[in-house]
């Protein structure tokens, strides 16, 4: 009985995701990337793309644009999402009836992230008719790969903590500068100390590299893969537990 309730939220939850979360980052893609693109139309023969410049010029731009909205449209569809329930005192209307706390955000975050990805390659399949094709099964393995691991950080520290939504985008941001540096020549210049914070948060380098790569074609390095997915399942498991055995009243 508790999974047909449980399964009677999902089109709410899509719908949250739908219109509280997702259209933030499409409208800023529309206007980063498909601003340009429109200016560009007049003027411009449709064999542009086919030419050897366009085509590098297209990647650029579709390039800057998934790392723009990977890891932005990441951040929305899961900050906040189980810590504005507890502020708002939400919870105590989800679970009046026997649902499952774990499983209802569980569910939550799948569906977010189902919608995440079919979003971006929503937007990879329009970029490709109005530009030059871009691989779509490779445009949203990247977005899931993305999802497992910055959903999973915001999933743990929604069950974790209060400020989620801040500490995901600091720790990210913070975890893509020093890994960033750390891979340069002056790499060999940072303190240990830095070193070592950047080994330890999660792997936003690794993650920006597989991304590419995947965008590009290629195989993606196993050992940068893995560790993308082991780190981000490793979160998702905290979070798990945190809901467990945390209460959310508190």
């Amino acid at each position: 009985m508790s999974g047909a309730r449980l399964a009677a939220y999902g089109r709410f939850q899509l719908t949250d995701y739908v219109v509280s979360r997702a259209l933030l980052p499409f409208a800023m893609i529309l206007l980063i990337a498909g601003v340009p693109r429109l200016g560009m139309s007049h003027g411009m023969s449709g064999d542009y793309w086919l030419s050897r410049q366009g085509a590098q010029f297209a990647r650029q731009m579709y390039v800057q644009a998934v790392m723009l909205f990977l890891p932005l449209g990441a951040y929305f569809a899961t900050a906040g999402a189980i810590s504005s329930d507890r502020q708002k005192g939400f919870f105590r209307f989800f679970f009046s009836k026997p649902v499952p706390a774990t499983r209802y955000y569980l569910q939550q975050h799948v569906v977010h992230g189902l919608g995440y990805v079919a979003l971006f390659g929503l937007l990879t399949w329009l970029w490709g008719l109005v530009t030059l094709h871009q691989s779509l099964h490779r445009a949203m393995e990247a977005a899931a790969l993305t999802w497992v691991l910055v959903g999973g950080l915001g999933f743990a520290l929604g069950a974790l903590i209060r400020f989620d939504g801040a500490v995901l985008a600091i720790t990210y941001l913070v975890a893509s500068a020093t890994q960033s540096m750390a891979a340069s020549p002056q790499g060999a210049l940072m303190p240990r100390w830095l070193v070592g914070l950047a080994r330890l948060l999660p792997p936003a380098e690794a993650l920006s590299a597989t991304r590419l790569r995947l965008i590009d074609g290629l195989a993606p390095e196993a050992e940068q893969l893995w560790h993308v997915a082991g780190y981000g399942a490793a979160l998702w498991i905290i979070g798990w537990l945190a809901l467990r055995l945390r209460p959310l009243q508190r």
